[in-house]
C-alpha cells in the first residue's frame, strides 16, 4: 500500500488549498512536507476523513472552530486506522506556547490511545525537511 494520509482540519482535496490555509502551522510546515512526499512519488492523501486504509497518519494541528466536535471525529478516525494496522505519528509543536488548551487534551488521548496499541514505543526520529522564512531563509532536505 504505501501510502501516508495528513488528518488536518477541513481543507478542499486541493493541495495549494494549504497553502492558504490561515493556520501558520499547516501553511508553512505541513503544505511543505505534502508537496515534497508528492514529488517524491509517495501515494499521500489529506483532509479531516480517511477515506482508504493507508500505511501511515500524519495528525497535524486540530485547530479551528468546533475543536471538541473535532477532537471526537478525529479520534474516531484514527481508532480506525489503527485498526487497519496503520502506524499513527503526531506532529504537534504547539507544546512551546506553554498553556493548556482542548488541543493538548485531544494529543493526550492520542498517546493513550497508541500506548494502548504498544507500551514500548518511542516516539523519535525527528527531522527537518523542509523550511522557509527566517533569518536563514529557504531550506530543503537533500
Amino acid at each position: 500500500m504505501n501510502s501516508i494520509h495528513f488528518l488536518l482540519p477541513a481543507i478542499d482535496e486541493n493541495l495549494e488549498s494549504i497553502f492558504r490555509s490561515n493556520m501558520a502551522s499547516i501553511r508553512l510546515r505541513i503544505g511543505p512536507a505534502i508537496r515534497g512526499l508528492i514529488e517524491h512519488g509517495e501515494k499521500v492523501t489529506f483532509g479531516e476523513v480517511i477515506v482508504n486504509p493507508t500505511d501511515k497518519v500524519i495528525i497535524t494541528k486540530i485547530g479551528g472552530n468546533n475543536i471538541l466536535d473535532r477532537q471526537n471525529q478525529w479520534l474516531q478516525q484514527i481508532e480506525y486506522a489503527k485498526l487497519s494496522g496503520a502506524k499513527i505519528f503526531m506532529d504537534y509543536t504547539d507544546h512551546h506556547l506553554g498553556f493548556e488548551s482542548g488541543m493538548s487534551d485531544f494529543y493526550r488521548d492520542v498517546l493513550c490511545m497508541a500506548k494502548a496499541v504498544d507500551r514500548g514505543m518511542v516516539m523519535g526520529d525527528v527531522h527537518l525537511l523542509e523550511k522557509s522564512g527566517g533569518k536563514s531563509g529557504e531550506w530543503k532536505a537533500g
